[in-house]
């Protein structure tokens, strides 16, 4: 018995040296100390940039940085996830040689993927007119539905009317299943 009080009491007091030498060893040093970053989320390399061609009255953008809308300027860049609101006005941002979106009044869209071969937009507000120069057809996601186009036409939260090329137009419906209409030119679709 008196050999097993003797192990606890060696174990006790070796787990007490080894609290009171940890508190000693770091007693002067912070628990954390906040390290500058320079991290910052860029857009992939192979992403194109826009170009915000024309504007009329009031537009505003809001940056990969920023929490909000400021105004925007003729020829700002326009990168991938970054937005534009036309609140009273109108804009034109172009996309290279890919094509263009041109934005009526009260309409916002954001710029969600910028690689070419994938280029994706987000219509949240408004009307807007697309056109595609490239084989690459652009997505746009509007009132809960994709919108592949290859050619141009003009977007409300409504519907879609395309006057060049074809668009495949993809929504779940109440059944949560996904119902794909292909359309061609000169041809309006309603939501």
């Amino acid at each position: 018995m008196k050999r097993v009080k003797l192990g606890i009491g060696l174990v006790l007091l070796g787990m007490t040296a080894i609290f009171v030498f940890r508190y000693f060893q770091v007693r002067n040093t912070p628990a954390f100390v906040a390290q500058p970053s320079s991290f910052s989320l860029q857009p992939p390399a192979q992403a194109i940039t826009g170009t915000l061609a024309e504007t009329q009255g009031v537009v505003e953008h809001r940056t990969r940085e920023a929490d909000y809308y400021a105004e925007a300027t003729p020829g700002g860049t326009i990168r991938q996830g970054e937005s534009v609101a036309s609140k009273n006005g109108s804009a034109t941002i172009m996309l290279g040689n890919l094509g263009s979106v041109s934005m009526k009044k009260e309409t916002e869209v954001s710029f969600v993927n910028l690689i070419p071969a994938s280029l994706t937009v987000w219509q949240k507000a408004g009307t807007a007119s697309y056109e595609v120069n490239t084989s690459h057809p652009f997505s746009i996601r509007v009132s809960g539905a994709l919108v592949i186009l290859n050619g141009d036409a003009t977007i409300t939260m409504k519907n879609i009317t395309v006057t060049r090329g074809t668009a495949r137009i993809a929504r779940v419906d109440n059944d949560n299943k996904t119902n794909v209409t292909k359309i061609r030119g000169k041809t309006v679709y309603i939501f």
